[in-house]
């Protein structure tokens, strides 16, 4: 299976409580019996002086209809191949969202909460990891525990099945 990676860099959180913002999306194409397996997801401060802050990290299904793809996304080419052999990737990454995702599942796949002094490695095995299908962004919300806020960086591997 071809494997990706795409990363947000210094990326802040609202300043609002609880408040989750979109930091990096999978959005997959409405290409029939296209899907990504989502692999790895890393997240830590990107402050050389971090506060000492709480924050939350979800991910979440959207539907791609409506709003929620406004903003800036790297091109389906320049998504960056784990192995440079394997085939461009046909999915695209968003970054910079302008308008979040209304159209969000009410459950979310998974989620964690976290200090910013640290971060985390999440990895998932293929027979676990969160899927999603033709047509659906698969996004990575982030949310400050408290109105302030707070500097972040991080990475996503997935893999197109």
């Amino acid at each position: 299976m071809p494997f990706y990676k795409a990363t947000f860099q210094d990326w802040e959180t609202s300043a609002v409580a609880d408040d989750y913002e979109t930091a990096i999306s999978i959005i997959v194409a409405d290409t029939a019996g296209h899907r990504v397996r989502l692999r790895s997801l890393q997240v830590g401060q990107s402050d050389d002086s971090p506060t000492d802050e709480n924050y939350s990290v979800r991910i979440t299904r959207a539907d791609r209809t409506g709003d929620g793809t406004a903003g800036s996304t790297i091109a389906a080419a320049n998504v960056p191949k784990v192995d440079p052999s394997s085939l461009d990737c046909i999915a695209t990454v968003g970054l910079a969202y302008t308008v979040e995702p209304s159209t969000l599942d009410t459950e979310e796949s998974w989620a964690i909460e976290c200090n910013s002094r640290g971060g985390f490695i999440k990895e998932w095995e293929p027979d676990m990891a969160i899927i999603a299908n033709q047509d659906t962004i698969l996004c990575v919300q982030i949310a400050p525990r408290a109105a302030a806020a707070i500097q972040l960086s991080g990475t996503i591997e997935f893999e197109t099945f």
